[in-house]
């Protein structure tokens, strides 16, 4: 990734967040939480925030947040989000139990292979839907298809990270949220070292998201280095 597409992927993190209508206190049952987690190798995984609604903790966590310069592994990194974002040790649920639970996957595919069917098994069982931002032209085509749950319509892609700084892009990739009335909550979103609010068809409603990418998650998923 290097450490300006690092930055390129922080500042599209804040502007997806700046762009969702966030809940406006804890006990807000309708609006967008957001979490995130950035992974490296099997056992590199850093929780950046935890399921928020503060946008102050978002971009100071995010401003924070330093450049994990190792290998990629999803697959650990996407359970370490259902287990540390979604869910507790004991079973008991962080993620809202009404939220739909967004994680997004900002990533160029390039991953090792291991637990990664466990990881997804782990997202299907929480309920996760996918959306992946895939950055640059060598994707892994095979990888992509397995996070994206088999959906084409959840994948996004972009020829290198400076397509995420792109207004074009930016819109294509918020504008199904329907943030008229839409109701976001849960998300994660994972960066990695290496998402978004797509929703197709669906609803972006009761939505925790948590982002990837170098690793990131949120009640309103998004994530991925």
């Amino acid at each position: 990734m290097g450490l300006e597409n690092h930055r390129r992927a922080k500042e599209f993190v804040e502007n997806v967040a700046r762009r969702l209508t966030l809940a406006s206190s804890q006990s807000d049952e309708r609006n967008a939480r957001v979490a995130l987690l950035q992974y490296g190798s099997q056992a590199e995984q850093k929780v950046e925030f935890s399921l928020t609604h503060n946008l102050t903790i978002i971009s100071d966590s995010l401003a924070a947040m330093t450049y994990m310069d190792s290998s990629s592994s999803l697959g650990s990194a996407i359970i370490h989000a259902v287990n540390n974002l979604v869910m507790l040790q004991g079973g008991s649920r962080l993620a809202r139990r009404n939220a739909e639970l967004s994680f997004v996957f900002i990533t160029d595919g390039v991953t090792s292979a291991e637990s990664l069917e466990e990881g997804v098994t782990a997202m299907r069982r929480a309920e996760g839907v996918p959306t992946v931002v895939a950055m640059g032209t060598d994707t892994d085509a095979e990888v992509l298809r397995k996070v994206a749950l088999g959906d084409p319509a959840a994948i996004f892609h972009g020829t290198d990270y400076t397509a995420l700084s792109k207004p074009a892009f930016f819109e294509r990739f918020c504008s199904p949220c329907g943030q008229n009335g839409g109701r976001p909550d849960n998300g994660a979103v994972h960066t990695r070292h290496g998402g978004g609010c797509r929703r197709g068809e669906e609803k972006c409603s009761e939505d925790d998201r948590s982002l990837s990418g170098s690793g990131s998650a949120a009640e309103t998923a998004y994530e991925d280095p």
